[in-house]
């Protein structure tokens, strides 16, 4: 979300070498987490996996929401490296897995064009938001949704599983 360094600056008041660590923080959990999410990806279907991503990809906005401190962001840190470090594992081995060969761009194409919508439509939502709602209610709403994201996941997933037998 792009109001994560407004909400660190202007509510948490963190400096800007905070907000660096809390950037390599993230990134070194994205790191280490790739072997695991490599490995998850080697053993399970990956279609399985997008549930486990998006429960704790829930708890980065939630954690916002609740921090009066550095603490709870520290830890949001680390959630989102995770995330990152498994989602685009999952990413590429669903798609690989579900497409021809001719067709992986395709698919590799349309994800990338909705994230970009994505990362073009919903700072500035997030900003009118903010100003309507308050920021740490659009963490929740955040939060909220991506729970919404993760139950109709789960609802597709054994949808699948019936009817595949």
């Amino acid at each position: 979300i792009a109001l994560y360094p407004i909400f660190l600056v202007d509510n948490l008041k963190i400096s800007t070498v905070t907000a660096g660590k809390l950037t390599a923080l993230a990134s070194l959990f994205l790191v280490l987490s790739s072997v695991f999410w490599a490995e998850q990806t080697d053993k399970r279907k990956t279609l399985g996996l997008f549930p486990v991503i998006l429960l704790l990809k829930l708890f980065i906005p939630a954690l916002y929401f609740v921090s009066a401190n550095i603490w709870p962001i520290a830890l949001a840190s680390i959630v989102s490296g995770i995330v990152g470090g498994g989602l685009q594992l999952i990413l590429v081995k669903y798609v690989t897995g579900i497409a021809s060969r001719e067709n992986v761009q395709n698919y590799w194409g349309i994800w990338v064009s909705l994230t970009g919508i994505e990362g073009l439509v919903f700072p500035f939502a997030g900003i009118v938001l903010m100003h309507l709602i308050g920021i740490r209610y659009v963490f929740l709403l955040s939060a909220g949704i991506t729970f919404f994201a993760f139950i109709l996941m789960e609802v597709y997933i054994r949808k699948l599983r019936i009817s595949n037998g």
